[in-house]
């Protein structure tokens, strides 16, 4: 048993549970917001973690992105370097979008708060194709 006294202690209850689901959601949609570039490739794991100070912004904890968020975001943002990475970005975020409508929302507000202008449009019905 744990602290709380559940023998699983991966169970949560109640509201730790639903706040632990959101964050794991947040933490993936997140992830596939922006770019990584490894090797010429789009690594959306990378971009998880490199994420993370966005996390409390696009759940609704705070009010605007974190100093830390913005730095994140500009730094992988300035990795989308070749039309071919825009567009699998693009598709990368297509997918990650198409079950997560709330932080959508959330997630598109997050370029013009930091006032960083991106390549991809944060858009669960954008046509990747037509990305240069």
């Amino acid at each position: 048993m744990d602290m709380l006294g559940s023998s699983r202690p991966w169970e949560c209850e109640g509201i730790e549970r639903v706040q632990m689901q959101m964050m794991a959601r947040s933490i993936l949609v997140i992830g596939l917001v922006f770019l990584v570039v490894s090797a010429n490739a789009l690594d959306c794991n990378q971009a998880v973690l490199s994420l993370s100070p966005c996390l409390s912004f696009v759940i609704g904890f705070a009010p605007t992105p974190a100093a830390q968020c913005c730095a994140a975001v500009a730094n992988l943002n300035s990795q989308a370097i070749t039309k071919e990475l825009r567009q699998e970005l693009c598709n990368c975020l297509k997918n990650a979008f198409k079950d997560y409508g709330s932080y959508v929302a959330k997630a598109k507000q997050i370029p013009e708060l930091c006032h960083i202008s991106i390549p991809v449009p944060i858009d669960p019905n954008v046509d990747c194709s037509t990305i240069n």
